[in-house]
């Protein structure tokens, strides 16, 4: 097995996948986004990476979706701000 960083966490994958969540502004565009995060944690899954590991960066992706999710309807609603 491939020992280099990129083989076991695929990084530029990752930071892309970050970017676009980061810069996600239209609610539309959130299904095909969690297809890819789903895409991409189903990759890291086959990888040589401990459960621990795995399991927070599956859920960091997923609770800044959700985050990102609420915010974009908070916003389309008018609804007041909210630290999260």
């Amino acid at each position: 097995m491939d020992s280099a960083p990129e083989a076991i966490l695929p990084c530029a994958r990752h930071v892309a996948l970050e970017q676009e969540l980061a810069g996600l502004a239209e609610l539309g565009a959130a299904p095909a986004l969690a297809g890819r995060l789903a895409d991409y944690q189903r990759d890291l899954a086959t990888r040589d990476l401990n459960g621990q590991l795995l399991t927070r960066l599956i859920s960091a992706f997923n609770d800044r979706l959700a985050v990102r999710i609420i915010e974009l309807t908070a916003r389309r609603h008018r609804l007041p701000t909210v630290a999260w």
